[in-house]
Formats: structure tokens, C-alpha cells, sequence
């Protein structure tokens, strides 16, 4: 059996697959310039959004109370939170006063984690088998990191005993169930 003979591209069938591959090849750059157009809307777009939620988010951590004031007013209403439940809940260690304590340093921890940390991650390598994850933390504001440790430190008598209650609460979780 013989081979296939020489490409005649005088023929009628292969004139015009290239004129098909011409008109296609010329919409698809005009498509391709829609597209990138598009495309860059998108991308624009979408950056709108993660923008918009990256401050609700923020506006989340705030509580409701505190809306409408500047970070450092934030900031110094939190620490006095925290510094006055926790004088309350040594005084009387009562239930009330222990939810008001954890919700004082809780509104806090949150504050300052927003604003003093930024947490990235990205994946190694192209082989999805060998592919590791890693989880970037990065400290971005260093004084406001230092003032919740230092804060967090001097409230060591309220936090033990918020402690031993919680562990008395599991406990009793567990017996129930």
C-alpha cells in the first residue's frame, strides 16, 4: 500500500482550511484583547472585593461599642476593659464576671491579632505529591504585639483562674455526655 502522497496546497480542501485558520487566527486576536480586557475588569474587580472584605473583616473585630473611634481610642478602651473586669473578677469570682472577663480579653486579643500580625501562605513545588504548605506568620506591628504580652502577662492571676474554671467546665462537659 503506498504512502500518502505530497500536501497539494493549491487544492480546494486545503485553501480552505487555511482561510479558515486565517479568519479564525484573526477573530481570535480581536477575541484575545476582549478577553484581556475582561479579564483585567475581573482581576479588578475581584481585588475591589478582597479589599472591601479585608475591612469588614476589620470592622468585625471591633465591637460595637467602640465603632466610630480612632485605633489608639480602640485600644485604650479595650485595655481598660480588660484591666477593670479583671479587678472585678478577682474581687468576686462570680459567672457574670467571668463571661465579662472573657469577652474583654477576647474583644482584645482579637483587636491586637488583626493589627499586629500578618499570616500568608503559599504552596511548594509543582508536583502535587511532594507539595508542602506553609503558613507564614508576620508581625507587623511590634509595640502593639509587646503591649498584648505585657497586658496578657500582668493579667496572670485572672487568666489562671479562668483557666481552672475552664478545666472544671470540661470536666463537667465530660461527665454529661
Amino acid at each position: 500500500m503506498a504512502g500518502p502522497g505530497p500536501i497539494d496546497s493549491a487544492s480546494p480542501f486545503f485553501a480552505s482550511v487555511a482561510g479558515q485558520a486565517a479568519l479564525s487566527g484573526g477573530a481570535v486576536k480581536g477575541g484575545n484583547r476582549k478577553e484581556k480586557a475582561k479579564s483585567a475588569s475581573f482581576e479588578r474587580l475581584v481585588r475591589e472585593k478582597e479589599s472591601e472584605a479585608a475591612e469588614s473583616a476589620a470592622a468585625d473585630s471591633i465591637p460595637p461599642q467602640y465603632r466610630g473611634l480612632s485605633a489608639e481610642q480602640i485600644l485604650e478602651r479595650m485595655l481598660d476593659d480588660v484591666h477593670s473586669a479583671g479587678d472585678v473578677l478577682k474581687e468576686k469570682p462570680l459567672p457574670d464576671n467571668i463571661v465579662a472577663y472573657k469577652a474583654a480579653v477576647r474583644n482584645f486579643v482579637r483587636f491586637v491579632v488583626d493589627r499586629a500580625y500578618d499570616v500568608s501562605e503559599r504552596t511548594s513545588g509543582g508536583n502535587i505529591l511532594k507539595r508542602k504548605k506553609f503558613t507564614q506568620v508576620q508581625v507587623i506591628d511590634q509595640k502593639l504585639e509587646q503591649l498584648a504580652a505585657g497586658i496578657l502577662s500582668g493579667q496572670k492571676t485572672q487568666l489562671a483562674l479562668l483557666e481552672r474554671i475552664e478545666e472544671i467546665n470540661g470536666l463537667l462537659v465530660d461527665l454529661m455526655s
